[in-house]
């Protein structure tokens, strides 16, 4: 499978992953040079396919535009986004059922958990 880029640019914007783990990602955004927030995502896998006669590889992707608010979002700060991060990690390896990832990211505030980077 096809991993997500450690640095990514898109719109004008560069992306370095901070932080990942199986299921969720930290990539810091930046600007000219200037650091704008964090963006904290549910890694997107994709199943191998067939498009127009061609095989698409398996592959990790970014959440699209539309799922922004529910398996990704922009986040001020890194500690205010590693919390996030550490709350989801949680809940999923918790949870018994795969779509209930969705409710618990769009339903539960940022838990206090006390790290720091």
């Amino acid at each position: 499978m096809k991993t997500l880029a450690i640095n990514i640019e898109s719109k004008g914007y560069f992306y370095k992953q901070e932080l990942r783990n199986e299921n969720f990602a930290i990539y810091s955004q930046w600007l000219n040079n200037d650091l704008i927030a964090y963006e904290l995502i549910r890694i997107r896998k994709n199943k191998e396919s067939m498009r127009f006669g061609k095989i698409i590889d398996a592959s990790e992707s970014y959440p699209n535009e539309r799922q922004w608010g529910v398996r990704g979002w922009t986040i001020k700060s890194f500690n205010e986004a590693n919390k996030k991060f550490l709350s989801l990690t949680e809940e999923l390896a918790n949870s018994h059922s795969p779509r209930s990832v969705e409710s618990i990211c769009s339903l539960n505030p940022i838990l206090s958990v006390g790290l720091q980077r």
